[in-house]
């Protein structure tokens, strides 16, 4: 990285989450800092009402062979869940 003019990079390492590379200043010393997503405080008790209603809609008895299957299938029953006008 040192042949940059200005560190300035973002990249994913996993489950939403991000690492930002900067650099205050040209030759200053790299900084590294973690993005990862938030729920404002007044959706978190949403979500959790949407949590245990999709528990309770898949139950014991889904089975999904691939992780697409498991995405097409969770994508099914919250849009069975949440209605947005």
């Amino acid at each position: 990285m040192r042949y940059l003019e200005n560190v300035n990079i973002t990249y994913p390492v996993g489950d939403s989450i991000f690492i930002h590379v900067y650099e205050r200043a040209k030759g200053d010393r790299l900084y590294y800092q973690v993005i990862e997503p938030t729920v404002p405080k007044e959706l978190s008790g949403l979500l959790k009402e949407i949590d245990k209603a999709l528990a309770a809609l898949i139950g014991n008895e889904e089975v999904w062979d691939s992780e697409s299957e498991k995405e097409r299938i969770l994508l099914s029953k919250i849009k069975s869940l949440v209605v947005i006008d």
